[in-house]
């Protein structure tokens, strides 16, 4: 195992695990440039997704229009990317948590631009996924810049992965879902650029308004028990080519989904 008691037990209890250090300098300088070479060919391309749609009329704000940048599955964009998602330390953690059998579920880049980066409202990840249970999937939040409460890190509620909440459509964005929670038991998840957490699909967790003149862009990778039954099963069947078995019972290594063998070729890259 890769994960302490300790930690096991703190995210058995809590609902997430602030990890620490996962990238060294010389893989988040890697991935960090693959991640803007995808983000700005999407800028170019007028191909964006800004989930903030409705301007902030607060006192003070920004004149500038609010960006919550979104790309959906940035590994079907770029191979080193994808080659991340097979990487033996993050799926080796991914293990301890939920299992041998493991899917990519969901995997998404998010870019909070200085100034005028939106917040991502308080919501379950499983408000979305709906599994039959929570804890069969786990997310991954992982830092490419320094995460900050000015910047707009994550905030998890402690103990909030025991209960199921209702949500409803945020009309401050363009899909996006949010609850309504007593947030003062609320923890900032502080993490710098290379750092990451995990969290289960339970977990209440929000980001909030980049503030500062720095961008805050994150990798967020969402895993699942191979077995994992939903309750609705048409988000796997819609999905189902974008959700590889990258480990256990069934894996083919991404030869059948990419046509690619993907096992260790992160580890290559880093090989003198």
């Amino acid at each position: 195992m890769i994960l302490s008691h300790q930690q096991r037990q703190a995210y058995q209890t809590e609902g997430y695990l602030k990890y620490g250090r996962l990238l060294s300098p010389t893989e988040l300088g890697l991935l960090r440039e693959h991640y803007i070479r995808v983000y700005d060919d999407f800028r170019v391309g007028g191909k964006l997704h800004n989930v903030a749609v409705q301007k902030d009329n607060r006192p003070g704000a920004p004149t500038s229009k609010p960006e919550n940048l979104q790309i959906h599955y940035m590994c079907h964009y770029d191979e080193v990317i994808l080659s991340f998602l097979y990487s033996k330390k993050l799926l080796d953690i991914v293990q301890d948590l939920i299992g041998p059998n493991i899917r990519l579920f969901f995997e998404q880049g998010f870019w909070k631009p200085p100034f005028h980066g939106a917040p991502t409202n308080w919501h379950q990840d499983n408000g979305y996924f709906k599994l039959l249970n929570s804890s069969d999937g786990v997310g991954c939040w992982l830092a490419l810049d320094d995460a900050t409460k000015e910047n707009g890190c994550m905030w998890a509620l402690p103990g909030s992965h025991r209960e199921t909440y209702t949500h409803y459509r945020d009309m401050t964005t363009d899909h996006l879902l949010r609850t309504d929670v007593a947030e003062d038991q609320a923890v900032a998840v502080e993490l710098e650029a290379g750092e990451c957490m995990f969290f289960e699909f339970g977990t209440l967790h929000q980001t909030k308004s980049n503030t500062t003149n720095t961008d805050r862009g994150a990798l967020a990778i969402h895993f699942s028990k191979t077995e994992a039954a939903s309750l609705e099963l048409t988000w796997l069947e819609r999905e189902k080519k974008f959700t590889p078995i990258l480990r256990g019972t069934g894996c083919t290594d991404g030869f059948e989904e990419f046509g690619l063998h993907l096992a260790g070729r992160w580890e290559k890259q880093f090989v003198s």
